[in-house]
């Protein structure tokens, strides 16, 4: 019995991000896949795509490119640009755009992002994403408004600690099967032992 549950939770945690067939959240950034896609405690630009409360650590007008060619494969590639603005104490403003697969098949996400600091101790921040997907041979196009909310707390000087949902609605991308978007949730956290380690 306690074998079935081990088994049970380690395949719920394990294979759940990779069990679904549209992919519209694509972990984007070199540090990022570098780290193993663990990116909600990072307070940077590329918190477009990770965590948009990390959009906090952005002090000037950044744009970032990104490109992805998966086994050598065209067809495989994830394309993505954003760029992020922060207006004063208001907050950081961030628009994004990605792109995965060719002409017979792809899936498209644009979204607006805001982000927020509070007493540089807590961050939120929030994104509205247009997503698509196409298919070729007459089965046409689907899209749907998808939300994602973060949040990072800096516990001490060196520890930040993070937690991110991607589609908290469960938007329906089609009718036919109650097909819907996958939703997401990961919490993470940072510790920085110095400035070449964390």
């Amino acid at each position: 019995m306690k074998k079935t549950l081990l088994f049970s939770f380690l395949s719920v945690f394990l294979f759940s991000g990779i069990s679904n067939a549209g992919n519209y959240n694509f972990p984007i950034g070199a540090r990022q896949g570098a780290m193993g896609n663990a990116s909600v405690g990072f307070n940077d630009f590329w918190s477009l795509w990770g965590n948009q409360a990390g959009l906090t650590g952005v002090k000037n007008i950044t744009a970032g490119l990104y490109y992805e060619d998966k086994f050598f494969m065209p067809s495989l590639g994830l394309k993505a640009g954003g760029v992020a603005i922060p207006v004063g104490k208001l907050g950081v403003f961030g628009f994004s755009m990605n792109s995965f697969g060719y002409d017979l098949y792809s899936e498209k996400k644009a979204g607006i992002a805001f982000a927020k600091s509070y007493a540089n101790i807590v961050s939120v921040g929030m994104q509205l994403d247009y997503i698509g997907t196409s298919i070729a041979e007459n089965y046409g196009s689907v899209s749907a408004l998808v939300a994602e909310f973060g949040m990072q707390a800096k516990v001490l000087k060196e520890l930040t600690i993070g937690a991110h949902v991607y589609n908290p609605t469960r938007s329906k991308l089609v009718s036919y099967n109650d097909e819907r978007i996958p939703t997401q949730l990961r919490i993470g956290m940072v510790y920085n032992f110095s400035k070449a380690v964390l």
